[in-house]
């Protein structure tokens, strides 16, 4: 793996969503890892320096919201996202800087993917604007 590849971590306790996750996402142009345990997944973040997080709303021992709120207090760098089956205006977000973007399940593939290479794209270009390639770790 290169040093200078963004890095994308789901998280979902679905194993059949992480698996649909994964062929969709296939050559697209950042690295991938798929976690089916919330708790862990803060460690992997630590671990791998994690640029981006997608979480789903609804696991077993924390919520995706809860999970994002403790990414932001301990990497506030990482871009957050909440992948969730409620429909569009049942969703509560109780604070906004929570999340950077909110997606919907079942998503189209295509829009998915494009979301994604876009999220990529701008941390590239946000990497080379500040001349930092190395993956962000917490302090």
């Amino acid at each position: 793996m290169n040093s200078d590849e963004i890095r994308v971590l789901f998280i979902n306790d679905d194993t059949v969503t992480l698996n649909a996750l994964k062929r969709v996402l296939r050559d697209v142009p950042f690295a991938s890892w798929f976690t089916t345990d919330a708790e862990h997944s803060l460690q992997i973040i630590g671990e791998e320096g994690m640029d981006v997080v997608v979480t789903n709303q609804v696991t077993p021992t924390m919520s995706g919201l809860s999970l994002l709120a403790a990414v932001r207090d301990v990497y506030p760098s990482v871009v957050r996202i909440l992948l969730t089956g409620q429909p569009p205006g049942e969703v509560v977000i109780p604070d906004e800087r929570l999340l950077h973007r909110l997606l919907h399940k079942p998503w189209d593939n295509q829009v998915l993917r494009a979301e994604l290479t876009r999220i990529v794209e701008a941390l590239r270009e946000r990497r080379e604007h500040i001349g930092n390639s190395s993956p962000i770790r917490a302090a």
